[in-house]
């Protein structure tokens, strides 16, 4: 120690001098040359010091020899004096001093250290923080070379705190201290090779003991939070040291409990949060029994702090605290989750919360105490699964995953993959309910979306997972609450495929008793079942793409399991709907082209499979799915198989060649006198329980709470129809597509009986579902399913029964009877648009068009049943025209409709919406003209003059719009009402082409006349627009054959020509049209070229112009003779 003092120069001398020290400079190497020049620059105070001090830094940190001893002596003298300056140096170049010291003891560790020492322990008032702060450098970058000096540093460190109250040199002592004891710790890991003796040890361990004493004690005298930081930072190492002798850890335990209280006393308490992680760290390592008692004490000093309402965390001040109770259930397992399973009945949400996500950190950890416990953490955990808090829910969830993402095995007594299925339900119904917030609503989506993620990012390769998904999975691809989860659950089905776990041989290999049970108890969990609910949502529009994909793709990987011959079709078919699905080039998939696509594959496979009896059992699926849909839009009216009208006998064969509906025309008494008498109202059962039904869906098909007030019960109910619609609609297409597949003619007649008996058709989705399972039916069987339709036609739909339901005065039963004579109608004409040239030939008369026109006299006159009576006698024209002109066509049944046609456009007003029937009925009329129409010309004179009184002299667009007040309505009523004429041009136009032709031009001219001639503008307008379409049509002169079909045009040219002066500028442009048409047939029929300046080319100039004083001039030179 005498060498302490070394070349140190008296403060007073050097300051008075203020010079270089003089003495000879020994000859030294370049490195010891520089940092003697650099130490001569700092003597004469030359330069900047601080600037100084770090050049000499970097030249010692470089250098790799030892300096002089003289070199090093002026160095640490003139570095000491300004260390422990009081006032003239500033605080930056302290900083630099302290950093060439640290530089300096690289090589020369021992002379730095006994300088610092000497400081440290020099009597009188010297600056010593930045003395501390560098034995705190030190200690912290020389570990192991302070090791020897372990017991002189301590001392000088004990001086300094017994004579320290507050501040900053109090902070400098106890960061030089918490080095210290770290080097102290290092040394303890490499204890053994060390030859301390064992006396010292103990007075090392005995002095540590007193200087945490005098440590703790300082921390009760603190005030200031920085104070009370760092010596919070110094206790804790020295705990960590102690720890290790037996004799003095009950005297640390003391201390700690002591320091978490001070979580109450700072401000900051992330510093405790921190010392407390390293001690527990310590703990591990050394693998130090825990005395009992104190974990608890512990976990519920820091789970307060955790939890608590009053301070908000960082998400690293969160971290840091879980990190403390994740450590103590390491150390000590049982303790520590007993405490945690106790806080899930805390009454505080937060508290539980908290706990579930710490007992799934708990769930990932590897230690084999911990995984023993799992067991009992899964049913706590599953106590708490009924908590409605949304934050415990989501909690519970999170729990779940990490859980199976670590330990599968231990769900063994918890259905974990139950539950987050019916979190999914539970969360869609209290949406659908309505009753939510939107912030609520937003919570229960989130909470779906994390179910979902929960069940995607289950990874089958962890041990027990196979062996828990399956078949658990499989139950949830039926029910449709479910349909959401059916991407993840897409997902997790293929993987376990692609792993060959679903083959038939380890189908029940090793399973849970509760699995299997469950398995076999499923009824529903048929082949055929799958297929269908996998159809549903692949047909589904309301499903989205991915949605649908994934169906696509669990239809695929499940392909054994539904029938072993649709491996190689399927192989070959989904790939193709994928890659339509996903559009490719950005185009987005047809809708109507999706549907067409997934039947067609649906027949495909139903012909690849070829089973009669599994196809049955398929139809019989869809029928279920199909009831179950359409129960939410009100009760079924109806039979089962078995039921007294699927029983009932068809009675007597007609007579051969003629059908029912034409006879029925020709007979007086009409179907009702060929067919069985309609069953009595007693045959059919009132109610669900009678037939036999399973109980009913709500209403709103998601489980609404009764609770919910009328109002939101009827949003809910609406909501669901409207989301049910196109599903109805494909499921009668489906059902439909496998009837057809079917070859057992009896199942499919009492199928397609059952579902027209039980529709709803004044449901517009449900008229058009029979409608479209009827027609998919009839590809295969379409004379059986004529025959079907014919016989529940004249058991619902007969004269009787309509007068039955009138009777009993009840406005549903009479609806129902009405739009069931409308569906069956369209039902006709639509198998007839579907029919080959073959099937037409051989029903279009006695059973289609016979049948309608039979309906019509049946059904009440209003206007739904009107439009369905002209639609359906449109579209059987329309399919008569399509395989080519019959001939043969009866002309009676003709006439009649042809006369109900006429009937209607005579004594139907027009109003909206009966725009649409009026229409619809030109329409017609064109379609059946062109099938050689067996009026004369005085009854087509009559049927146009009767379009033309129903069309043309309604009021004008103005008027119209006045007195419709809703626009949108106003708009489409003006449009029908154009559309309308021209039809009627076309219409007249198609009489005069058709051949034999019943009328000439000048029977048509007459007809035009008079509306032409018309004071009322928009009259006159409405019967131009009819002439123009007209003459357009006929330009090509093949309608004027004879030379009697001519005579008119001079009068009509005369009428026309002043019509080009109107004032309107649409007018003068549609006489202007027509008096062009007109011209060039009359040149074309003389076989002469129009030149210019003729009235043709003015009209057509008339036609181009836009600017009115130019029109006018050009109506002028047409109109003068």
């Amino acid at each position: 120690m005498r060498t302490l003092g070394v070349g140190r120069w008296p403060r007073r001398s050097r300051r008075q001098g203020r010079g270089r020290v003089p003495g000879p400079v020994p000859e030294a190497a370049p490195t010891s040359g520089t940092v003697a020049t650099l130490l001569e620059r700092l003597q004469d105070e030359e330069g900047d010091r601080t600037q100084t001090y770090c050049e000499l830094e970097a030249v010692l940190w470089g250098a790799d020899s030892c300096l002089q001893c003289g070199v090093v002596n002026r160095l640490l003298a003139e570095v000491s004096w300004d260390l422990t300056a009081d006032q003239g140096v500033t605080e930056d170049t302290k900083v630099a001093a302290s950093d060439v010291l640290v530089a300096l003891a690289r090589s020369h560790f021992s002379f730095v250290l006994a300088e610092l020492l000497a400081q440290l322990n020099a009597p009188g008032q010297i600056s010593k923080e930045f003395v501390l702060i560098t034995v705190g450098k030190l200690l912290s970058t020389n570990a192991l070379q302070c090791i020897p000096f372990m017991r002189v540093v301590l001392l000088g460190l004990r001086t300094v705190l017994g004579q320290l109250g507050s501040g900053r040199i109090l902070r400098a002592a106890c960061g030089a201290l918490e080095q210290w004891a770290k080097v102290v710790n290092v040394y303890i890991c490499t204890w053994k090779g060390c030859s301390l003796p064992a006396t010292q040890k103990e007075q090392l361990y005995e002095s540590l003991s007193q200087v945490l004493c005098s440590v703790a004690s300082t921390l009760l005298d603190c005030q200031e939070e920085e104070d009370k930081q760092a010596v919070i930072g110094a206790m804790t190492p020295l705990m960590r040291v102690l720890l290790h002798k037996e004799e003095h850890r009950e005297h640390v335990w003391e201390q700690l409990l002591w320091l978490l209280h001070h979580y109450r006393t700072v401000q900051d308490t992330s510093r405790v949060t921190k010392s407390l992680l390293s001690f527990l760290e310590a703990l591990e390592q050394a693998q130090i029994p825990v005395p009992k008692g104190k974990c608890l004490a512990i976990s519920s000093v820091v789970y307060s702090k955790l939890t608590a309402d009053t301070t908000e965390h960082s998400q690293e001040q969160k971290a840091e605290l879980s990190q403390c109770i994740l450590l103590q259930a390491r150390i000590c397992p049982e303790e520590t989750i007993l405490f945690l399973e106790s806080q899930l009945g805390h009454e505080r949400e937060a508290v539980r919360v908290a706990a579930l996500g710490l007992l799934g950190a708990l769930a990932r950890c590897d230690e084999p105490a911990i995984a023993e416990k799992l067991p009992q953490v899964v049913e706590a955990v599953k106590r708490v699964c009924r908590d409605p808090s949304i934050r415990v829910r989501r909690a519970v969830l999170h729990f779940i995953r990490e859980l199976l993402s670590a330990n599968a095995q231990s769900c063994s007594a918890w259905d974990v993959v139950g539950y987050i299925f019916s979190e999914f339900s539970q969360s869609s119904s209290r949406r659908a309910a309505g009753l939510l917030s939107a912030q609520e609503a937003q919570e229960e989506g989130g909470l779906q979306g994390l179910c979902m993620d929960v069940l995607g990012s289950l990874d089958i390769s962890v041990r027990g997972m196979a062996k828990l998904l399956w078949p658990r999975l499989l139950i949830y691809v039926m029910p449709a609450k479910y349909t959401g989860m059916l991407i993840p659950l897409s997902r997790c089905l293929r993987a376990l495929a692609e792993s060959n776990e679903l083959t038939a041989g380890h189908e029940h290999h090793e399973l849970d008793p509760d699995v299997l049970n469950a398995r076999l108890q499923e009824t529903t969990l048929t082949p055929h079942n799958l297929l269908a609910r996998l159809l549903v949502v692949a047909g589904s529009p309301f499903a989205g793409s991915e949605l649908q994909a994934a169906a696509l793709l669990l239809m695929q990987s499940l392909h054994s399991r539904i029938h072993a011959a649709v491996g190689a079709t399927w192989n070959t078919e989904i790939p193709l709907l994928l890659q339509y699905l996903q559009g490719g080039k950005g185009n987005i998939p047809d809708a109507a082209e999706w549907e067409r696509r997934l039947l067609q594959f649906l027949r495909a496979s139903l012909e690849t499979i070829g089973d009669d009896a599994w196809i049955k059992r398929l139809s019989c699926a869809l029928s279920q799915r199909l009831d179950s849909s359409a129960s939410s839009s009100g009760e079924k009216v109806g039979s089962l198989p078995g039921s007294p009208l699927a029983a009932q006998p068809r009675g007597p064969r007609p007579r051969a060649g003629l059908g029912l509906g034409l006879q029925a025309v020709l007979c007086p008494r009409g179907l009702s006198a060929l067919l069985p008498r309609p069953l009595p109202p007693a045959a059919f059962p009132s109610s669900r329980a009678e037939r036999g039904w399973r109980k009913p869906i709500p209403a709103s098909g998601l489980g609404c709470s009764p609770c919910a007030g009328p109002v939101a019960a009827r949003q809910a109910v609406a909501a669901s129809r409207a989301r049910l619609v196109p599903l109805q609609a494909f499921l009668y297409k489906a059902l439909g597509t496998t009837l057809a597949a079917c070859q057992e003619l009896p199942h499919v007649q009492e199928n397609l009986l059952q579902h027209l008996t039980r529709a709803q058709p004044e449901e517009p989705s449900e008229a058009q579902g029979i409608i479209s399972l009827v027609c998919q039916a009839a590809d295969s069987h379409f004379g059986l399913v004529l025959e079907t339709l014919t016989t529940f036609a004249a058991t619902s739909c007969s004269g009787r029964g309509l007068r039955l339901s009138r009777r009993r005065k009840t406005p549903q039963a009479s609806r129902r009877a009405e739009a069931t004579c409308s569906a069956v109608m369209l039902a006709h004409s639509s198998m007839a648009l579907r029919a080959s040239k073959e099937q037409l030939l051989a029903h279009v008369e006695a059973d289609i068009a016979g049948n309608i026109l039979l309906l019509s006299i049946s059904s009440s006159q209003n206007l739904q049943t009107n439009l369905a009576v002209v639609q359906s006698i449109l579209e059987v024209g329309c399919a008569i025209q399509a395989v080519g002109n019959l001939g043969s066509f009866h002309p009676v049944l003709k006439h009649k409709l042809l006369l109900i046609l006429q009937n209607l456009m005579k004594t139907t007003l027009w109003e909206f919406p009966a725009a649409s029937l009026h229409l619809k009925v030109i329409l017609a009329l064109e379609q059946w003209s062109k099938l050689e129409i067996s009026f004369s010309s005085k009854e087509i004179c009559s049927l146009l003059s009767d379009c033309c009184r129903a069309i043309l002299p309604l009021p004008s667009a103005a008027e119209q719009l006045g007195k419709i007040r809703n626009a949108e309505q106003a708009v489409l009523q003006l449009q029908s009402l154009h559309m309308a004429t021209k039809a009627l041009g076309r219409l007249m136009a198609v009489l005069l082409k058709t051949k034999p032709s019943p009328v000439d031009f000048v029977d048509i001219a007459e007809v035009l006349w008079f509306w032409l001639s018309s004071g009322n503008p928009w009259v006159c307008k409405r019967a131009l627009q009819v002439c123009a379409q007209l003459l357009e049509d006929c330009r090509d002169g093949v309608a004027f054959q004879t030379r009697g079909a001519y005579l008119p045009f001079g009068a009509l040219a005369g009428l026309l020509g002043p019509l080009t002066c109107e004032p309107t500028s649409s007018s003068r442009q549609l006489a202007a049209a027509c008096l062009s048409s007109l011209l060039h047939i009359q040149a074309k029929a003389t076989n002469r070229l129009l030149q210019t300046g003729d009235p043709a080319s003015l009209c057509e100039g008339l036609s181009a112009r836009s600017d009115t004083s130019q029109q006018l001039q050009t109506s002028i030179h047409i109109a003068e003779p």
